[in-house]
């Protein structure tokens, strides 16, 4: 959390045209090392953080952050300096940046019936970062004329998601993620249910996504019954039964 405090606080690099980020972005995605995508990453998690408070619970942040990268070595890009910070925000939310950035609200966290839903969550956010997602979302905007500066884009992208197509494969790979980490693979799924029963309307990234019931069907196309041998067999282990067993709470 203090490594995402501290880029919060750092002043972005000027995004203006000519910026070297935008300029790689209007190159080839697959190109771009890593540490290209972390400097861009960086940038944006300032912007996408300015003024948000973190979570000040040291105990919980340190706990997302041991499962967020649990999940992360499962991912295709586990050498990502990955970082996962609660923002102190009563909303449902996640979100992400390029380079290993993934965000979640105390809201998200206190809503999440066990920690299976929130480790769904955090591997849709680490899946669209692993599939540079966003990378790919701010170079077809800057192709159809968006703005040549790097926090309106950020915002733009922010605002209005990375695509319907991404947040499905997003959605994909992100119950991979879970089963590969030994976790309940329907766990994205209980999460988007609830999402569903709350209504995407009352959420404040509904904008930016497919609406839940879709992402719905879409999975269970996608899952079918293959998953099912892996769904556990004791009690969902809550966020709060967790900190416990840990000795943290």
């Amino acid at each position: 959390a203090s490594s995402a405090e501290a880029a919060a606080t750092a002043p972005p690099q000027a995004g203006v045209a000519g910026d070297p980020a935008l300029a790689r972005m209007r190159q080839s995605i697959e190109s771009m090392t890593d540490a290209q995508e972390a400097d861009i990453g960086r940038q944006m998690a300032a912007l996408l953080l300015q003024g948000k408070p973190l979570d000040p619970t040291a105990e919980l942040q340190r706990y997302v952050n041991f499962l967020g990268r649990w999940l992360s070595l499962q991912s295709s890009r586990p050498d990502l300096p990955w970082i996962f910070v609660i923002v102190d925000e009563s909303d449902f939310n996640a979100y992400s940046a390029p380079g290993g950035h993934v965000f979640v609200t105390r809201g998200l966290v206190d809503r999440s019936t066990d920690e299976a839903e929130l480790a769904g969550l955090l591997a849709q956010e680490i899946a669209h970062v692993a599939q540079r997602h966003h990378l790919h979302a701010m170079r077809a905007a800057l192709r159809v004329g968006a703005p040549a500066a790097l926090p309106a884009l950020v915002r733009q992208v922010h605002t209005q998601g990375v695509g319907a197509e991404a947040e499905h494969a997003a959605d994909r790979e992100a119950v991979t993620l879970a089963a590969r980490a030994g976790l309940d693979p329907y766990g994205l799924v209980s999460a988007l249910v609830q999402v569903n029963a709350l209504g995407d309307s009352d959420l404040q990234f509904a904008d930016a996504h497919p609406q839940s019931r879709l992402r719905l069907d879409h999975l269970e196309q996608a899952m079918a019954r293959r998953f099912d041998p892996l769904v556990g067999t004791k009690a969902p282990v809550t966020v709060d039964a967790r900190l416990e067993m840990a000795g943290i709470k």
